[in-house]
């Protein structure tokens, strides 16, 4: 904006607000063809739960919470204390993104056993929570007018066509790299174009679309969620903010 450069301004804008558009449908379809190939490797015995996931989830249910903060209200509180890392990124003056802040608080609550797992699930709190983190994905569009997609329709195209493309091609030879089902690669590369919560929900939707019994949707579940929430951070919150840092300095 201070350059003078409008559309240079809301063309980024623009595909902040519509990216989420374009890897949602990609990554379901493809992320069900992931869980397929699952599900029929846990019905042949070639995956089977990990029983080490099994024992864990056994040993750990209890929380060390006092019973106060085992209730709806009291379990809510507790992971609402993440929004300290709000706080805690402003004194890194941005460098420690809030996100990444919030997650390694989350996973620090959860192995002191502070939370159970499946915790909102415990307190029927899921659904909401999941409304309420939708806003998140879908906010941006309202900030988006006519005018402006009409304008950039073309340019819109053509980054999206070829961000796409080289997410793909790159992601099946990193696949192939490490040992990842093409599927598979190609979902984790496409999280860049939405990341969390955008990956929690389409791995849990995978694996309760494809899975016909609870130990399939658990199983397809714990192949497909880890990665794909790694994965988002990963890519939106850690990479593409550190190269756009450096590509915005061109501008000038």
């Amino acid at each position: 904006m201070n350059a003078g450069l409008i559309s240079v301004a809301v063309f980024p804008v623009l595909i902040a607000a519509l990216q989420g558009l374009i890897g949602f449908p990609l990554t379901s379809v493809i992320l069900r063809k992931e869980a397929l190939r699952i599900r029929d490797g846990v019905r042949d015995g070639s995956i089977t739960r990990k029983a080490a996931i099994d024992q864990a989830e056994t040993s750990e249910k209890q929380t060390i919470s006092p019973e106060p903060f085992q209730t709806t209200a009291g379990t809510l509180f507790v992971v609402g204390v993440v929004i300290v890392s709000s706080f805690l990124s402003g004194l890194t003056n941005g460098w420690l993104n809030t996100f990444v802040i919030a997650l390694l608080l989350g996973i620090a609550l959860r192995a002191t056993g502070v939370l159970k797992p499946n915790v909102l699930n415990g307190i029927d709190a899921y659904g909401l929570m999941m409304l309420a983190i939708l806003l998140i994905i879908f906010g941006p569009l309202a900030t988006t007018s006519f005018a402006d997609l009409v304008e950039l329709f073309v340019p819109l195209l053509i980054a999206f066509i070829l961000g796409v493309l080289g997410i793909v091609l790159f992601a099946m030879l990193a696949g192939k790299f490490l040992s990842y089902s093409y599927p598979m690669a190609i979902a984790i590369g496409l999280t860049s174009l939405y990341g969390l919560p955008g990956t929690l929900i389409l791995s849990q939707q995978a694996a309760k679309n494809i899975g016909e019994t609870e130990d399939e949707v658990q199983i397809i579940e714990d192949e497909i969620l880890p990665k794909m929430v790694v994965a988002g951070f990963s890519t939106v919150t850690i990479t593409s903010v550190f190269i756009t840092g450096i590509l915005a300095s061109f501008i000038y």
